[in-house]
């Protein structure tokens, strides 16, 4: 649940952005998803503790991990400012939270197949 606590902060602090009016996307883009990936990587260290141990098998690893979770939140960045962009902050803000409501519904009743 926590990190739908993080995802909802990020997305309401993208949503609260005034628009940069660079259509097209040039160099604030890049330096807003450097900030955001800095942002992401202090977040996951403070929520998961130390790096990990000295094994070039088990860095690689969380290196791969790592990437492929930047590269989610980055999609789903880019999707929040689309939708931002064509139907405004709070459109964007309400999709996104119907969209953690469904995962969260869809995990509470797998769990409760599980337990059955």
């Amino acid at each position: 649940m926590t990190h739908h606590r993080h995802t909802i902060i990020l997305l309401c602090s993208i949503g609260n952005d005034s628009p940069s009016g660079d259509a097209a996307g040039g160099g604030d883009d890049n330096d807003e998803n450097e900030s955001l990936l800095d942002e992401l990587r202090n977040t996951k260290k403070d929520m998961f503790g130390a790096d990990i141990p000295i094994n070039d098998e088990l860095q690689d690893a969380a290196k791969n991990a790592e990437n492929a979770f930047l590269a989610a939140m980055l999609e789903q960045t880019r999707q929040f400012q689309e939708i931002k962009s064509k139907e405004g902050s709070k459109k964007a803000v309400d999709i996104f939270m119907g969209r953690i409501q469904e995962v969260d519904e869809a995990s509470r009743m797998y769990q409760r197949t599980e337990e059955e």
